[in-house]
């Protein structure tokens, strides 16, 4: 593999990681074996979270096997599939993950029905990064946490459709693709969500940005639910999805994936997929603008640059410069690293990063 992560057996999208203090970049996975596929959309649901490593910084990758796999017990809140996340080291080679499990329904169901029961879980590595232990309870959870996070003003939809993504009650983002951002020892928990606005007078249900809290590192499960963040209000897409959130100088920044479907399963090639970028002087209770004018927030088109979804490698930025792994729509490979450069007016996507710039 050089410079991409590719196979002819395998599907490879979402992917993120990290560089750990001696220079190995860890980069983690969605993966899907081609065989267990008939369509590529096939993939979404037979999928874990697979282990690259590079000793070149990102010239090359060796495939370290799976990390985290759903769970072999039926009634666990990970046994049916492992979405996106992302992965951070900590002290004393620690590494903490997080991920979205999704759970099996309670009966079958028809063969052109899917099912998405999303929690966000979270793992522990002692080695670096090489092996992870699951915790056995998830640290958010649309059933235990329903009341709770109702309360924090999300959207969830009648608990006995939770999970039935084709069903119109919003529960297919409820809770996916958590990322972590660490400021004054406090470790922020984002994640894709469905939120509750009061707007003119009536509640109006909107994509957001969920938000949780951990104040003690040495207690993961300590996690607090925090009320969701709401980015400024477009209506050209339906789906947010594998958020970003980074500190440079006095701005927060977020950067989000967005897609307009016209219904679940739709063929990945067929729909409108871009990347933006917002920020605010707040991480809380922020007013999250566009970064850029007249739509200069839009970084990526998939139908223009054909990639999608970039993901956060947790390192030290350079000059207001920070990398990204994305995926490519309607492909089965990862692509090579890029970079967003936050320092001007707008953000600028950066190609052919050279391997040495992000030691």
């Amino acid at each position: 593999m050089n410079e991409i992560i590719q196979a002819e057996f395998f599907y490879v999208w979402d992917n993120w990681g990290f560089v750990s203090h001696d220079g190995v970049l860890h980069i983690y996975a969605q993966y899907c074996e081609k065989s267990l596929c008939v369509l590529p959309e096939d993939r979404y649901w037979n999928v874990h979270i697979e282990h690259f490593i590079s000793l070149d910084h990102g010239k090359t990758f060796k495939q370290r096997g799976p990390v985290i796999q759903k769970s072999l017990d039926r009634e666990a809140f990970d046994s049916y599939n492992i979405w996106s996340g992302c992965a951070i080291p900590l002290e004393d080679e620690k590494v903490l993950a997080l991920y979205t499990g999704l759970k099996l329904p309670k009966e079958s169901l028809e063969s052109d029905r899917k099912y998405a029961l999303q929690s966000i879980g979270g793992a522990i590595s002692e080695d670096g990064g090489y092996t992870f232990s699951k915790l056995d309870r998830p640290l958010i959870s649309p059933i235990r946490d329903y009341e709770l996070l109702q309360e924090k003003g999300y959207y969830l939809g009648p608990i006995e459709t939770l999970g039935a993504i084709d069903d119109p009650d919003g529960t297919f983002m409820c809770l996916r693709d958590p990322e972590v951002f660490i400021e004054d020892h406090t470790l922020h928990i984002i994640f894709g969500a469905k939120a509750v606005q009061h707007i003119d007078g009536k509640n109006i249900i909107r994509n957001a940005i969920g938000h949780a809290i951990i104040k003690d590192l040495d207690n993961i499960e300590s996690l607090e639910i925090q009320r969701p963040l709401f980015i400024a209000k477009e209506n050209d897409y339906n789906q947010l999805e594998l958020p970003n959130l980074i500190k440079w100088k006095e701005y927060f920044y977020l950067i989000i994936s967005t897609t307009k479907l016209d219904y679940i399963g739709q063929p990945d090639v067929e729909v409108e997929k871009t990347v933006r970028v917002y920020r605010s002087t707040q991480l809380i209770d922020g007013d999250w603008e566009p970064f850029g004018k007249d739509g200069e927030h839009i970084i990526l088109k998939n139908k223009i640059h054909k990639l999608y979804g970039p993901k956060l490698i947790h390192m030290s930025a350079k000059n207001g410069v920070y990398f990204f792994r994305p995926f490519v729509i309607g492909e089965t490979y990862a692509p090579p690293t890029i970079g967003i450069d936050f320092f001007g007016s707008k953000a600028k996507v950066l190609y052919n990063i050279v391997s040495n710039e992000y030691v």
